[in-house]
Formats: C-alpha cells, structure tokens, sequence
C-alpha cells in the first residue's frame, strides 16, 4: 500500500509542479515516484517491479495529456492562470499612436526594460543609452512589435 501512495503522491505533485514556481513539487514527486518503484522491487522482485514501473510511466503520461487537454479550461486553473497581458498580445504589432506619448522607465533600461505610459506597462528597449528607474521617457519610435524609447532630459537655464 505504500508503494501506491509514494507513487500516486509523486504523480500529482509532479502535476502540480506545472502551476507551482520552483521545481520543488516536481522534484520531490520525482523522489517519490522512484522510492515507490525502488521499493516494488525491492519487496516484491524483477518481475513486479517491471510491471510497477512500466504501470507509473505509462500512468504519469496518460493522467499528465488529461491533465493539460482539461485543466487549463478548469475553475482551479483560474487561480493560477492570469488573463491579462502586458503591451498586446502575442503576434500583435504595437499601435504606433504610441508615438511621441511621454511616459516614466519603471525598471532599469540598458538596451531594454519596462515603461509605464498612462496606465499601460509595456516592454520597450533604447538606441543603446542607458535610462535608469523612474526617469521620465518618451516614446520615439514603434517597429512592429518594438518600442523604442529615449530619455527626456529637461534643460537647465
């Protein structure tokens, strides 16, 4: 019976391991797995234990494919799943109305990082000078999916 709980265990975190950050599920289900077809054949010989493993690779693929086919559509996933996106979506060129709109570096820009324009944090690089954090930006130029921001530097009188 232990056998089948250390495998069954493994086989959900390792499951869980696609929604939860740093590989720790993942690799503890990894351990159990093993202990659980370690101990098969260990308590019961070559011929079990070949059935044991063969039974939990072939488990763990079939329940992993239902996992991913109807997990991501299921109210738990809303937990882990977020909607938003961040500057448009994949495959989605930038508006170039972005032009000229002025805009604050929230992140560090050395050839790229984050920009906050209005409400909107989008991703956008340089034409190489560095922008640092909370510096005020302007957006020069959209190239399909690049942003390309500079500096505004106020002028002293």
């Amino acid at each position: 019976m232990s056998i089948a709980i250390a495998i069954g265990a493994g086989i959900i975190l390792i499951l869980l391991e696609t929604v939860l950050p740093g590989l720790i599920a993942g690799i503890s289900g990894g351990f159990l797995m093993g202990l659980g077809i370690f101990l098969s054949f260990r308590d019961y010989g070559t011929g079990i234990g070949i059935v044991v493993l063969s039974g939990s690779i072939l488990s763990l693929i079939i329940i992993g494919i239902i996992w991913l086919k109807y997990f991501p559509q299921s109210s738990f996933a809303k937990i882990f799943i977020s909607e938003r996106s961040i500057g448009g979506d994949i495959g989605e060129e930038v508006p170039s109305e972005l032009i000229g709109k002025e805009g604050i570096a929230v992140t560090r820009l050395y050839s790229c990082g984050k920009v906050k324009v209005g409400n909107e944090l989008l991703d956008a690089i340089t034409n190489g000078e560095g922008i640092e954090a909370g510096s005020p930006i302007k957006i020069i130029a959209v190239e399909g999916f690049k942003i390309i921001v500079q500096e505004i530097i106020k002028e002293e009188n």
